[in-house]
């Protein structure tokens, strides 16, 4: 059995809530969904509960937050940290379940984006195999990992940005993460809207920023120009 926990906010808009649902009924596998919303005012969670009765609501979130508490709500000894906008291919839990008998604690699948361009398949490649073979993962890898070593840990912190090198940080006392050979497929919708090399560079910069120790806050509403898909401001 996996536990999968899901982020949300405001998610009709990208199209991919349906999809990610649709995917996961298809892995054949037992599983619970725990989906934490920051009080979405689209339908999502009106959509979510068609497809679990686990839907919980912490408004005013960052998606850190909604994750530790998914996971405080979730019940199996693996759990899948489940990016938005991202969709599961058709073996994945089979994958999951091997990967877990085969040793290590925490796991991350193959990243590819929903666009073909020379920066996002640079961008793909750099995560999968020079970022991730140093120990950092991002959640649109899907993350999952034992219970076991995730009781131990802090999990995403509680920073606005950049909590999923957080957990990985957390991780990496139980060593580093290996990349299953199943590929996610992830939505460029921050690309699209904002140009390919400008939200490039942007990500650039606020890596640097990051290692810097600047204010998460400050850093992720210039990463969200108020489109809110992780975190809403006034």
């Amino acid at each position: 059995m996996i536990s999968v926990i899901l982020s949300t906010n405001n998610e009709i808009r990208n199209h991919y809530l349906e999809k990610i649902f649709e995917a996961i009924v298809l892995q054949e596998w037992g599983y619970e969904i725990i989906v934490v919303d920051n009080k979405s005012t689209d339908g999502t969670v009106e959509l979510c509960r068609n497809y679990t009765p686990y839907v919980f609501q912490l408004p005013d979130s960052n998606r850190a937050q909604r994750l530790n508490y998914g996971f405080s709500k979730s019940s199996w000894d693996i759990v899948l940290f489940h990016h938005s906008v991202a969709l599961l291919p058709k073996n994945s839990f089979k994958a999951i379940d091997s990967a877990v008998r085969a040793g290590a604690t925490w796991w991350g699948h193959l990243h590819s984006f929903d666009l073909d361009n020379f920066i996002l398949r640079f961008t793909s490649w750099y995560s999968n195999f020079v970022r991730g073979r140093r120990g950092i993962l991002y959640l649109d890898h899907c993350i999952f990992a034992r219970r076991l070593e995730l009781e131990k840990t802090s999990l995403f912190g509680e920073d606005d940005i950049f909590e999923d090198t957080i957990f990985s940080y957390n991780m990496l006392q139980f060593g580093k993460p290996k990349i299953i050979s199943e590929k996610i497929v992830t939505s460029a919708r921050r690309f699209q809207k904002r140009g390919i090399l400008k939200q490039w560079l942007l990500n650039q910069y606020l890596k640097i920023c990051f290692l810097l120790g600047k204010d998460h806050k400050k850093m992720n509403k210039v990463y969200e120009q108020k489109v809110g898909y992780n975190k809403n401001y006034n």
